[in-house]
C-alpha cells in the first residue's frame, strides 16, 4: 500500500501563516514582560493604579500614531499587551484572600 501525501490546501497555508505571525507577536510580549519584570520586579498594584500604568503606555501609542512613527506604535502597542499581561498576572497572584474591599 502506498501512502500518497497530498500538498497542503491554500487554507492549512493560511492558517500556518497566522500562527506564526501570533507566535512571533506574543514571543515579543513575553520578551518586553521578562524586560519590565528586571527593571521592576514583581509589582501588585491596584486595579487604579494598574490602569494609570496602561493608560500612559497607551498615550504613548496615540502620540506615536498622531505623529505617524509607526515604527514606535508597534512597539508601545508590544507594551501595552504586557502591561495588560502585567495585570492579568498579578490579579491572579492576588485573588487570593483579597476581600471585597478591593485589595486588589
Amino acid at each position: 500500500m502506498e501512502l500518497k501525501i497530498e500538498p497542503p490546501t491554500k487554507e492549512c497555508l493560511e492558517w500556518g501563516r497566522k500562527v506564526a505571525i501570533k507566535h512571533g507577536i506574543m514571543a515579543e510580549i513575553l520578551e518586553e514582560r521578562d524586560r519590565q519584570d528586571d527593571k521592576w520586579g514583581e509589582q501588585n498594584h491596584s486595579p487604579s493604579y494598574w490602569f494609570t500604568i496602561l493608560m500612559e503606555e497607551v498615550g504613548e501609542a496615540a502620540r506615536a500614531v498622531c505623529e505617524w512613527d509607526m515604527d514606535s506604535y508597534r512597539e508601545e502597542m508590544i507594551q501595552v499587551a504586557a502591561v495588560a499581561m502585567a495585570i492579568v498576572e498579578c490579579h491572579d497572584r492576588n485573588k487570593e484572600g483579597a476581600s471585597d474591599q478591593g485589595t486588589l
